[in-house]
This record gives C-alpha cells, structure tokens and sequence, in this order.
C-alpha cells in the first residue's frame, strides 16, 4: 500500500509540474502577444502622424510649429 502511495504521489508531483511548465509557458506567450499588439499599435499611429506632416508640406504649410519640431 505505502509504494502505491508513493508512486501516485510522484505521479501528481510529476503532473503538477508538467501543468506549471504549460501554464509558465502560455504565459509567456500572451505576454508577447500583447506587446506585440502594443508594437503594432504604436506603429499606426506613427505612421498616421507622419502622412498628416506630409500632407502639410505638400501644401506649402511650412510655418506650422510641428514642422519646426520635426526638422530639429
């Protein structure tokens, strides 16, 4: 009876551990799922401010002050 104990023991500890690896490893993933949502997002929006100071070269605006800061 006792070795039956100790070889179901070792198989919950065994399991247990294969459970934290997975969910270690799932994670981990999500985490680099959402940064890299956070990376696409941050490049829309760049993108979308770069057409709007083309745009205002484009039509001669070249007092505005975003312009001036983008030039520096």
């Amino acid at each position: 009876m006792k070795q039956f104990r100790a070889q179901r023991n070792s198989y919950l500890a065994f399991f247990a551990l294969f459970l934290l690896i997975v969910l270690w490893r799932f994670y981990l993933l999500s985490k680099q799922v959402i940064k890299a949502e956070a990376i696409g997002k941050q490049a829309s929006g760049q993108g979308k401010q770069i057409e709007k100071f083309m745009d205002a070269a484009a039509k001669g605006e070249k007092d505005s002050k975003e312009l001036v800061n983008v030039k520096k």
